[in-house]
């Protein structure tokens, strides 16, 4: 029986999913072309199309749930009768009189067969499907519009360059304001220009200037006392380059406070006094980080400008991914998280026209303060000063490591090995992406450590080879028989220390394969598990739907879906639902991740410096840091990308629903299980091939290699008004 044409005004029910759309071309397969069209598939417009025995399947449920309706109908309708006659009420004490014929005109209805043998309830199903792929389609577009429109930037954030190009401006201008309010105080000089002046630019170059005043009695040239310069992309007129220069300028206030401060620091209380100058207090660590932090909060809004202008190519790459992607649709998402990734990190690379300084010439400032010894005990201790403070998270952290020779010792020994451990992966990913990070860190790991292994089996194979030649009775006669004892000392020594190469690198060889493998792949893993969980799902909804429309047949119950059918609405909606929230967790989860990598990295730092307070941390303490560093970045990358999987089956349960798990983390469980037995065999190839190398008599006992494991006052200091750049 055919029904007429539905009319759908709103298209819900006739939306159109592109051809090129990936999840549209996977459900064609299923169920045949223009599946999601409700009225096609009622009137019988798609009859040329190739039969599909998903249909096929899915009429015979239909069939069998229709006669088994017919027959709960019947039984309903006697039981009626019965209590009827028996009660001397419409359909007894146990029937509701409004609802068992509404749930049984409605069931009978969502069970009529169409043309192409799907009942009513079945192709409503199919367009709920098409509109929740649209859906999906419609975020991920506005995903993509998103990262075209900021340059790149999936979590918009100011670049590591910009921020440590901000901090050593900063330290530069902390030091010269302190020098002038230092000569203000004590030597009685005024600055009648002000603390600094601005120049727009000029013919000799495409900046503006910030310059630091001398004094009104200064004996020294202007350039002595230090600049510094915003360069610009358009002569000056560009916003950007306005908007660095007002920041500088509001930096410089910022500072002004701690300059005045640190200017009395080194005066004795008569001097204060007798210049009228601000009583010396403990110096500000949180304003000179919050002025850095005020500066890069108001040049972030113009990061994504300074991006599309610092590399015009990476833009058109950029408008060429996002437009292939949107063809394939949501459904390949998560294989382009490595893509992603890459835009993201290339963007923190494009940091363009950072503010650049010219030092002051700090003895010709000597110079001009009479060589006092305070003024260079300043300058020192301004430096210092804001070096602590940078630097204060790992100095708390050291706290109650000791001081002396051995200290020092100790601190230069560790900052010596550290830097080629594990501490400069989680700096780099302070801004940038963890997983990006650490998979090219992986790959360092993996190179180095087949280098060692070659390096070590190969002195083992040249001593070996030594003690061979030397083992002559000519050789043992010339060197009365010393070549022999220290080529045979050399190649056991050699040996044992091959062996030990063999046991260490086959491990950092197996995790370096999952940071540069394995973690990178993660979220692609449960993507795709999530997508085919979402169609099984599908599958199961469909044939289920029989058996639920016969559900509203079964009298009990009040309410439009009764006691048995109210369950099916939830389920429904939690399965339409997880397409869009899939999206939105994979973009949430690389938003979240990229946010706490900055968390991670501080953390493991400090937890690094606190570790190594009081011991020599040498390569043993490093490679247990790499090991740690790796496997903790694969636990929380496992949990933050299970919001792909973690939204769709929880989010339905606010109202009610229940959640929907298809088992994608024990799918990713297995996989990860299949990675270490392939990592292992993989390190204990490496081993044995490296062992290989080996020769010479005990070739047999040593050939194998190994087994891989695994401010006022009485001067004048007047610091002008900033000039706003219009």
């Amino acid at each position: 029986m055919a029904l007429p044409a539905v009319d759908d005004p709103t298209g819900l029910f006739n939306r159109e999913i592109k051809e090129t759309d990936l999840a549209g071309q996977t459900l064609d397969q299923l169920f045949g072309e223009n599946w999601e069209k409700l009225a096609q598939v009622v009137d019988g417009t798609t009859g040329s199309e190739a039969a599909s025995l998903m249909l096929t399947l899915l009429q015979a449920m239909s069939t069998i749930a229709l006669s088994i309706g017919s027959v709960i109908m019947v039984y309903t309708i006697f039981v009626g009768v019965i209590g009827t006659a028996h009660e001397g009420k419409p359909m007894g004490e146990k029937l509701s009189t409004l609802w068992t014929p509404v749930r049984g005109a409605l069931s009978v209805a969502m069970l009529i067969p169409t043309a192409k043998g799907l009942n009513i309830l079945m192709v409503i199903i199919l367009a709920c499907v098409a509109g929740s792929v649209s859906f999906a389609n419609h975020l991920t577009d506005r995903s993509y519009d998103f990262l075209r429109s900021s340059g790149g930037q999936i979590a918009v954030s100011a670049p590591p360059a910009m921020r440590s190009n901000i901090e050593d401006v900063s330290q530069l201008s902390l030091k010269i304001l302190a020098s002038q309010h230092f000569m203000a105080y004590k030597g009685g000089h005024t600055f009648s220009d002000g603390m600094w002046s601005v120049y727009p630019p000029s013919g000799e170059g495409n900046y503006y200037a910030v310059v630091f005043n001398n004094s009104d009695q200064s004996r020294s040239s202007r350039s002595d006392m230090g600049s510094i310069q915003i360069p610009c992309y358009e002569d000056g007129g560009d916003d950007i380059c306005r908007a660095r220069t007002n920041a500088v300028q509001q930096l410089l206030g910022d500072l002004v406070p701690e300059a005045r401060n640190m200017a009395v620091s080194v005066m004795t209380e008569k001097e204060i006094q007798a210049a009228g100058a601000p009583s010396y207090r403990d110096v500000d660590g949180g304003a000179i980080l919050g002025a850095v932090d005020n500066y890069v909060s108001t040049i972030t809004p113009y990061i994504s400008q300074i991006i599309k202008d610092s590399d015009p190519k990476f833009q058109e790459d950029l408008e060429g991914f996002v437009e292939e992607s949107k063809k394939s649709g949501w459904f390949m998402l998560g294989s382009y998280y490595w893509t992603l990734a890459r835009i993201s990190e290339h963007t923190h690379e494009l940091s363009g026209n950072l503010p650049t300084t010219t030092q002051a010439n700090i003895d010709a400032l000597m110079s001009n303060m009479w060589d006092d010894p305070a003024f260079g005990a300043l300058w020192k201790t301004s430096e210092k000063a804001t070096k602590e403070v940078l630097d204060g998270q790992m100095n708390a952290a050291r706290a109650g490591g000791g001081a002396g020779i051995w200290a020092g010792f100790r601190e230069l020994f560790n900052k010596s090995f550290g830097q080629f451990g594990p501490g400069l992966a989680a700096l780099q990913f302070k801004s940038g992406d963890p997983i990006l990070t650490l998979s090219d860190f992986g790959h360092v790991v993996i190179t180095g450590s087949l280098g060692v292994l070659t390096l070590a089996h190969g002195a083992d194979v040249g001593f070996s080879a030594a003690a061979a030649g030397a083992d002559t009775p000519l050789t043992n006669l010339l060197t009365f028989g010393a070549a022999k004892a220290a080529t045979k000392g050399g190649a056991e020594i050699a040996g044992k220390v091959a062996a030990v190469a063999t046991v260490v690198c086959s491990a950092l060889i197996l995790f370096g394969l999952f940071a540069a493998y394995y973690l990178p792949a993660l979220p692609w893993i449960l993507w795709m598990s999530a997508m085919i969980g979402w169609l099984i799902l599908i599958v199961e909804t469909l044939f289920a739907a029989p058996l639920w429309a016969v559900g509203h047949l079964i009298p009990e119950g009040d309410g439009f879906a009764g006691q048995h059918g109210r369950q099916g609405y939830m389920l429904m909606l939690g399965i339409l639902a997880r397409p869009p929230l899939m999206v939105a967790g994979f973009f949430a989860s690389i938003i979240i991740f990229t946010a706490i990598g900055k968390g991670v990295a501080a953390g493991f730092m400090i937890y690094q410096a606190s570790v190594t307070a009081n011991w020599l941390s040498g390569p043993i303490t490093q490679i247990a840091f790499i090991i740690l560093l790796i496997s903790v970045m694969i636990v929380f990358a496992h949990k933050v990308f299970g919001l792909i999987t973690h939204l769709p089956e929880n989010v339905t349960k606010w109202i009610g629903g229940q959640a929907t798990s298809l088992g994608e983390h024990q799918d990713e469980s297995r996989i990860r299980g299949m990675a270490v037995v392939a990592g292992r065999g993989g390190a204990s190839a490496a081993g044995g091939a490296a062992g290989a190398m080996k020769v010479g008599d005990d070739d047999d006992k040593k050939g194998g290699g190994g087994s891989g494991s695994g401010g006022g006052g009485k001067t004048k200091t007047r610091t002008p008004d900033l000039i706003n750049i219009q």
